[in-house]
C-alpha cells in the first residue's frame, strides 16, 4: 500500500526532471544557433559595387539628380565634411537651377540684353579672368578659377575651367555652366563627386550675384517711386506668441525701405543679407534734437548691435528686432517702433 501511494508523487518528479533536462537541451541549441547566427553577421564582404541590368542605372539618374559612385580608397575612413549643403536661396519666380555632372543649368524668367554682361561683371568683380571671349554669341571661356575652402589646406586648393553661355528660349534665359577642367594644386581630379560639387559651385555664384542684381536693376526703380504710399505696419505675434512687426508690403519693398528709416533712427547698416532676410546694425541713442525733430518718443534701446531679420509672408512681411544679448525686443519696444514708423510713412505720404 505504502509503493501506491508513492508511486504518483514519484511520476512527478520523474515527469519536472525530464521537462528541465529537455528545456536545458533545446536552450542550449538555441543559443548555439544564435552565437552562430550573430558570428556570421560580423563576417562582412568588402563592398563592391552595385550592379544593375543594362538601361537601369543605379543610383537613380535624371536631367534633376544624380548621385555619383564613390569607391573605396583604403580601408581607414576618409575624412568626412560634417559641414551642412550650402544652397544659395533664389528667387522661385524668376531664377531656377539645374545641376548634373559637369553641367550646370540657370534659368531666368524674363529677356534682358544685360544679363550677359551682368554675368562679365560679376567674374571681373571677383578677379575670375577670362581668356576667350564672345559677346555677340554670349560665349566665353574663364582661366584657372581657384576655390578655396576653410576646412581645406591652402595649399591643396582647387582649380576649375569653366564655359559658360547664354541662349534666349522664348520668355527665358538660359545660361549654360560647363566644367571643362578640374585640378588638386597641379593634379588632374577625375572624382565625380567633386566635378559635380565645383559645377554647383560656380553656379551657385552667379545665381546669388545675379539675385541681387535683379533687384537692384529690376524691383529698386519701381519701388523708388510707390513703395512710400502703400505700406503699412502694425503689431502681431507669431505662432509660438512671440512679437513681430507685420509690415503690408511685400519682402523686396521691406528690404529696400528699412535701410533709410534706419538711418533716421540712428541705426548704421553694419551688414545685410538678403537671401537670409538679416540685417545687422549699430545703434546709437538719440538725442534730444533728433528725438524733437522727429517727434517721436524715445525707444529706450540700449546702444549696441542689433539684428533684425525679415521674413516673406506673401504680399506681407514680418520683422523682428534682436537686442546685443540676442533675445527678442519686448512688446512695449515694438509698440514705440510701431509708432515711429507710422509717424515715418505719414509724412512720406504728405511730401
Amino acid at each position: 500500500m505504502s509503493n501506491l501511494r508513492h508511486r504518483p508523487m514519484i511520476v512527478m518528479v520523474l515527469g519536472l526532471l525530464s521537462v528541465s533536462f529537455l528545456s536545458a537541451c533545446s536552450s542550449k541549441v538555441y543559443n548555439r544557433h544564435q552565437a552562430m547566427s550573430y558570428a556570421s553577421t560580423l563576417k562582412i564582404d568588402n563592398s563592391k559595387e552595385l550592379k544593375s541590368l543594362a538601361g537601369m542605372p543605379l543610383p537613380t539618374q535624371n536631367q534633376y539628380f544624380h548621385v555619383p559612385f564613390m569607391g573605396i580608397r583604403s580601408q581607414n575612413d576618409t575624412r568626412v565634411d560634417l559641414m551642412p549643403p550650402t544652397q544659395v536661396l533664389m528667387n522661385e519666380q524668376s531664377l531656377h537651377a539645374q545641376i548634373s555632372g559637369n553641367v550646370g543649368i540657370l534659368v531666368i524668367k524674363g529677356s534682358s540684353n544685360l544679363i550677359f554682361s551682368q554675368i562679365i561683371n560679376i567674374l571681373q568683380k571677383n578677379k575670375f579672368a577670362t581668356f576667350y571671349r564672345q559677346d555677340r554669341c554670349k560665349n566665353l571661356f574663364t582661366n584657372w578659377v581657384r576655390w578655396y575652402d576653410p576646412s581645406d589646406d591652402k595649399e591643396n586648393f582647387y582649380s576649375g575651367r569653366y564655359q559658360i553661355s547664354m541662349k534666349e528660349k522664348g520668355s527665358y534665359q538660359t545660361i549654360k555652366v560647363i566644367l571643362i577642367g578640374l585640378r588638386q594644386k597641379d593634379k588632374e581630379v577625375t572624382s565625380s563627386f567633386q566635378i559635380q560639387n565645383y559645377t554647383a559651385r560656380m553656379c551657385s555664384y552667379l545665381a546669388q550675384n545675379l539675385n541681387m542684381m535683379m533687384c537692384h536693376n529690376e524691383i529698386a526703380p519701381v519701388i523708388s517711386k510707390n513703395y512710400e504710399q502703400n505700406i503699412h505696419a502694425y503689431t502681431s505675434t507669431n505662432d509660438s506668441g512671440l512679437s513681430n512687426i507685420i509690415l503690408c508690403a511685400s519682402f523686396d519693398h521691406v528690404w529696400f525701405w528699412l535701410p533709410g528709416i534706419l538711418k533716421m533712427l540712428n541705426m548704421e547698416l553694419k551688414e545685410s543679407n538678403y537671401s537670409h532676410g538679416s540685417l545687422k546694425v549699430k545703434y546709437t541713442s538719440l538725442s534730444r534734437k533728433t528725438i524733437n525733430k522727429l517727434g517721436v518718443m524715445d525707444m529706450n534701446f540700449k546702444n549696441g548691435y542689433y539684428k533684425l531679420q525679415v521674413g516673406e509672408l506673401g504680399s506681407y512681411s514680418s520683422l523682428q528686432f534682436f537686442d546685443p544679448a540676442g533675445h527678442l525686443v519686448n512688446r512695449l519696444q515694438y509698440e514705440k517702433i510701431l509708432s515711429i514708423f507710422k509717424l515715418i510713412i505719414i509724412k512720406n505720404k504728405r511730401t
